[in-house]
């Protein structure tokens, strides 16, 4: 009886609503072809490019941790949005914010490096500041010179310019 050849098959969707299966020799080649296309499309997972070190803070949607580089060692800030308690309306303004920081360069609105997106959540990996404003504040009283004010003010009010020009009110 002639043995019969096993084949390790890929199932992928292409727009629009058509589905394609490869087929591999060996479990191996199947492997390195997810691989380099999972690269190719930057499919990758965020715990592959970072460690989540611990968390920073919490906002309306989501989580915010300090995350750190797996090879450069550099810090940053990792804000992830949990999927599965988020109304059709709040993703779409999750989608709606990544967009923006992808494009925005202003020197008072944070800066997004990379986003991930996996079944689960959303993440965004975000410059990482010294401190928030409340910390500012805090350590000082909340006490500062008029001077130091109006430069403070006038440096949210030149961010929050920047971001109504794409839409979005903060």
């Amino acid at each position: 009886e002639a043995s019969k050849k096993i084949f390790y098959p890929v199932l992928f969707g292409l727009p629009p609503q058509k589905k394609r299966t490869l087929f591999f020799e060996s479990e191996e080649e199947q492997k390195v072809w997810l691989q380099r296309f999972n690269s190719a499309i930057d499919c990758v997972k965020l715990s592959d490019h970072y460690q989540v070190k611990g968390a920073l803070g919490k906002g309306q949607f989501g989580m915010v941790g300090l995350g750190v580089h797996r090879k450069t060692g550099k810090k940053v800030a990792i804000k992830t949005v949990q999927k599965k308690n988020l109304r059709q309306v709040e993703v779409l303004q999750t989608h709606r914010e990544m967009e923006v920081l992808k494009v925005s360069r202003h020197p008072n609105v944070i800066r997004m490096l990379e986003k991930y997106e996996d079944a689960d959540a959303y993440s965004m990996v975000l410059e990482l500041m010294d401190q928030d404003l409340f910390d500012y504040l805090k350590k000082r009283s909340f006490k500062l010179p008029e001077t130091r004010v109006k430069e403070l003010a006038f440096k949210i009010g030149q961010g929050i310019k920047y971001l109504h020009s794409f839409g979005i009110i903060h």
